[in-house]
């Protein structure tokens, strides 16, 4: 709450030292969705629920492994043998390349995948009602905030004009 007091005094300021305007409810309520970093989170994990909820992330599509690998080998042999016999082998090299594919599809897990699918859609059904609460919640706290302010205003206002009154009596009265 004290956050949006500062948020909507750097408003006004900002507003009327731009603009000589007043802040109205509209500009406040903007700035404090546009500026407001929890409901950039909240509409990130929605977008991040929305792009999970696939069909192959529940589990219902193959999946496609691709592994390849390779070798190379330099080797210099000198082999001295019992009998004497001495073996030498400079530059002795040897190259191994492999590679393997594998595709994975389960064709029947007990409708595991489709529950699954539904636990996704309801993830992401979550994300956006909680992206809408945040933004709800938000506007609310700006209103109150504003209208608070706007009442301080008044109540301001009131008490300078007692004080006006009670400064001209004391002058009126001898």
């Amino acid at each position: 709450m004290r956050t949006l007091y500062i948020i909507l005094l750097l408003a006004v300021c900002s507003v009327s030292k731009a603009q000589n305007n007043v802040l109205t409810q509209d500009d406040a309520i903007k700035t404090a969705l546009k500026n407001n970093f929890d409901i950039l989170i909240a509409r990130n994990d929605a977008d991040i629920a929305r792009l999970n909820n696939t069909p192959g992330n529940a589990g219902m599509r193959p999946t496609v492994n691709i592994n390849g690998s390779g070798a190379y080998d330099y080797n210099n042999v000198y082999q001295k043998l019992s009998s004497g016999t001495i073996n030498k082998y400079p530059s002795q090299s040897s190259t191994t390349i492999g590679a393997n594919t594998e595709l994975n599809w389960t064709l029947f897990d007990g409708g595991k995948m489709f529950v699954t699918k539904n636990k996704l859609n309801e993830i992401q059904a979550l994300g956006d009602l909680q992206f809408q609460a945040k933004v709800l919640e938000t506007t609310y706290n700006v209103i109150a905030a504003y209208y608070d302010i706007v009442r301080q205003k008044q109540q301001l206002k009131s008490i300078n004009e007692a004080i006006n009154y009670n400064k001209e009596r004391v002058t009126i009265q001898p």
